[in-house]
């Protein structure tokens, strides 16, 4: 079951230094263990966020009911504690796999990719002490948005975010809504070369950068741009399924845009290697940077998500 699989495996928050803008060799990195989730607070962390010095994140089980859950902890490394707990299909506005989070002021902002009124997912708020959370929009075929995945974000009274069942081609759409919640707008769709899996956004000036799980020239995923007002989404960058296989969380800092990617490579019958890898991007597009790359022995599917004084804030999946 479930239960015995999650309770066999641990996942482990790390702060990864980066040295300044060239990267250091892969050996010039170290690894800090922040938190090991497992037992009581169960598995697999998702998104992560920094703000002052407290992290938040998701976990996709775990929780009250094991159908994931928010959690905080201090930057500086501590026990989780759960904020909201998700229970499947309990409610019309919240069931499973919160797909991520960001926070502003004293609201934690979040979506979840499965349940609310139709089973299409959801975007929710709730303080950032815990509390009972609120319903942005639930999604469906009346808003044409479907599935809310990755991490959103918010600038002013608007959240945006990524649909992955959503657009005129259904493959995935770009999002609005007001933080206060209301009837969610379609600002940019994706086409085939381009389609949503798992996707994160960041938000500079009035462009919106994101990563896509899928889709691009060789199906491996892509990082992409489009104008925060609406408009086509450009491919600033793919994968070759040699320099890392669907990328996943992407973070801006400076002129550079950082992810990671799910696994490492991937091979020509299907089949993935490698536990995933941290890159880098310009901000103007170009080919992926590998900085480090996971084999196991130093984690598994790594998520990249906060950037605060030259240091990397991430995720192994175990």
């Amino acid at each position: 079951g479930r239960a015995e699989i999650m309770t066999k495996k641990q996942s482990l928050l790390f702060a990864l230094l980066a040295a300044g803008v060239a990267a250091p060799a892969f050996a010039d990195y170290t690894l800090t263990t922040l938190a090991s989730f497992g037992g009581s607070n169960w598995a697999y962390p998702g998104s992560l966020i920094l703000s002052g010095n407290t992290l938040y994140g998701t976990t996709e089980f775990g929780g009250i009911y094991g159908d994931g859950s928010v959690f905080t902890l201090p930057a500086s490394g501590g026990a989780p504690t759960t904020l909201l707990s998700f229970k499947d299909y309990d409610s019309v506005e919240f069931s499973v796999f919160p797909s991520g989070i960001v926070v502003s002021g004293a609201t934690l902002y979040g979506m979840t990719n499965h349940g609310g009124s139709l089973a299409f997912g959801s975007v929710f708020s709730v303080p950032t002490g815990g509390g009972i959370p609120s319903t942005l929009f639930n999604g469906g075929p009346s808003v044409n948005l479907g599935y809310p995945t990755g991490n959103p974000v918010v600038s002013g009274n608007t959240l945006y975010g990524v649909a992955s069942a959503a657009g005129t081609n259904g493959v995935g759409a770009v999002f609005s809504v007001p933080v206060g919640g209301g009837t969610p707008a379609v600002l940019g769709s994706f086409s085939g070369d381009t389609e949503v899996g798992n996707s994160s956004l960041f938000l500079s000036g009035g462009t919106l950068y994101g990563a896509n799980s899928s889709g691009g020239a060789n199906g491996n995923g892509t990082v992409f741009s489009m104008p925060a007002s609406g408009g086509t989404p450009t491919v600033l960058a793919t994968f070759d399924g040699t320099n890392g296989v669907y990328p996943g969380d992407l973070i801006l800092s400076g002129g550079t845009l950082y992810g990671a990617t799910e696994y490492s490579s991937v091979n020509d019958d299907g089949s993935t290697n490698g536990g995933g890898i941290l890159f880098s991007v310009p901000i103007d597009g170009g080919t992926p940077t590998t900085l480090l790359s996971c084999d196991g022995s130093n984690g598994t599917g790594i998520g990249i998500v906060a950037v605060s004084g030259g240091i990397l804030y991430g995720t192994t999946g175990e």
